[in-house]
């Protein structure tokens, strides 16, 4: 767990949307982060390991509570 990865998680919500905006730029491991914060994992099973289908998911997810990013 890199110090930097660790610092945003501890930014708490507010770094949701900062989050969501970088995996529309960069498919990447934000997921663990993202459920740390947010205390959900909105992933369904069947998507799990499939990173574009586990980032429309959260996508998904935080539309439908008015994230916006």
């Amino acid at each position: 767990m890199h110090p930097a990865y660790q610092q945003i998680i501890g930014m708490g919500k507010k770094a949701t949307p900062l989050i969501l905006a970088e995996l529309t730029r960069d498919v990447d491991h934000w997921f663990w982060a993202l459920n740390a914060i947010e205390g959900v994992d909105p992933v369904p099973a069947a998507s799990k390991g499939r990173l574009k289908q586990m980032v429309q998911a959260w996508f998904q997810w935080a539309r439908e509570r008015g994230y916006e990013w």
